[in-house]
């Protein structure tokens, strides 16, 4: 004997307790206050500039006016910020208006299937009496049977899409109110604290939790890095930390340093933060030591590229991604060699750096010139281990984002200052990520032509 399950189709809790109308009135209430306020700023702004000037102009007005335009500006921020509240609860107010009404016309759809369902059941109630003497008396209600059972589904699954439809609305209008948030001045102050520094803020997203999101950018496994790094922004709250990627004419797979406009869809800019950092595994203090002893052995400053971290004040980095040196004159080409992406080199550095070339290696052939010899060599030692670290300086741009499903990331890019023997400094760019061990690391991207704005290659298609 079959018998059908009334669906019991009703609203969630969460959107039976919504309040479309009451959510619509607020937003009109803001968007007036937003109205009053940019209408009071510009009547003070005029009685401002109504002031006659003049050399008799005491000091006190000329100090009221400059306050008065200043407090004319602010006010126009504020209307400003109401203004995007009201859009955005007026926005979600329309859309659980919409959201509500289709789960009601569901609602009340399923509950008249579910009398069509108990009425089949009673029939079929009634049939199974017969069933002993018309065995086939059921064959007819199979055809019935799979006809409610396709409705029911169906209005089953039309309520969980106005459910959802209402959850994103939620979520949509929660990140809008953030974007509204962070352009607060109380926000602003905490996203430009002075004493934050992302080297001393990044961490694996799965020590801090254990479901952790995995927010790319990028194919992060085809760049062989670990997936779920974190970076606690100023603000408090924590950011996967993403590496930005796209592919070269040829198809390579590249680490880029400027935004693209597939990376940057769906996602809001909420702050950005540029500063200089330190980065990688710092040379420990019997390194040090090893090395500036060594410079008796031979050892000398190397003569080779090396990185400048005094040159990083002169490097400037551009809204859009990307930096160069400011003060140096313009390059013969206008272009950036963008590297192909590839894994973490282990001691990276070492490459920048190159034997020595000079010591006592060569041997010895006399008293003077050996302690002459010896104390270069132990001052060039000193040298070296006092620049053991130079390559660990750069300057950071970490741009905070958020998208409408209230997901967060943070995109960091990391530039160094590097000086070849004979050749302009030129800035070395590199994608900034979190490695295994939860450390801040980074992969080689660009070698910029001095001085040269950068020109990303076009991405394929």
């Amino acid at each position: 004997m079959r018998r059908l399950a009334p669906g019991g189709l009703a609203l969630s809790p969460g959107l039976q307790a919504a309040d479309p109308a009451q959510i619509a009135h607020w937003a009109a209430g803001t968007r007036s206050a937003a109205q009053v306020l940019e209408a009071g700023a510009s009547r003070l702004a005029g009685w401002c500039s109504a002031v006659p000037g003049g050399s008799w102009l005491s000091p006190a007005a000329s100090v009221f006016d400059g306050a008065g335009q200043e407090q004319a500006r602010r006010m126009r921020v504020v209307a400003g910020l109401f203004g995007q509240l009201a859009l955005a609860a007026s926005q979600l107010a329309a859309a659980l208006t919409a959201a509500r009404e289709q789960a009601l016309a569901v609602v009340a759809r399923g509950a008249r299937i579910d009398d069509e369902v108990q009425a089949f059941n009673g029939r079929l109630r009634a049939q199974h009496a017969l069933l002993a003497q018309d065995p086939d008396s059921l064959l007819a209600s199979e055809p019935a049977a799979d006809e409610l059972s396709g409705r029911l589904v169906a209005a089953a699954g039309e309520l969980a899409d106005a459910e959802a439809g209402a959850r994103s609305a939620w979520q949509a209008a929660a990140a809008a109110f953030d974007v509204v948030a962070y352009a607060t001045p109380a926000m602003r102050q905490r996203m430009s604290a002075p004493d934050w520094d992302p080297a001393k803020e990044v961490s694996l997203a799965a020590a801090r939790s254990p479901v952790a999101s995995r927010v790319s950018c990028g194919p992060m496994e085809t760049l062989g890095l670990p997936l779920n790094g974190g970076l606690t922004g100023p603000d408090g709250r924590a950011y996967p930390l993403v590496v930005q990627t796209g592919l070269g004419e040829d198809g390579k797979l590249l680490v880029t340093t400027q935004e693209r406009p597939a990376d940057r869809e769906g996602w809001t800019r909420l702050a950005v933060r540029v500063g200089t950092t330190s980065y990688g595994r710092k040379a420990a203090t019997w390194e040090k030591i090893a090395v500036a002893l060594g410079g008796a052995a031979g050892a000398a400053y190397p003569s080779g590229a090396t990185f400048e971290p005094g040159l990083l004040d002169r490097l400037h980095i551009m809204p859009a991604g990307g930096a160069h040196l400011s003060g140096l004159p313009k390059a013969t080409i206008d272009a950036v060699k963008e590297a192909s992406a590839e894994a973490p080199r282990g001691q990276e550095v070492a490459s920048y750096w190159v034997a020595p070339e000079s010591g006592l290696a060569g041997g010895l052939h006399a008293v003077v010139p050996d302690a002459i010899g010896l104390f270069d060599g132990v001052l060039a030692g000193y040298v070296l281990a006092h620049h053991l670290d130079d390559g660990r300086a750069a300057d950071y741009r970490v741009v905070f984002e958020e998208n409408a499903a209230g997901q967060r990331r943070a995109r960091m890019q990391l530039f160094r200052v590097l000086n070849v023997p004979g050749e302009q400094p030129r800035a070395l760019a590199e994608g900034g990520y979190v490695d295994a061990s939860g450390q801040l690391a980074g992969i080689p991207t660009t070698g910029e032509a001095p001085g040269a704005v950068p020109v990303m290659i076009a991405a394929a298609g």
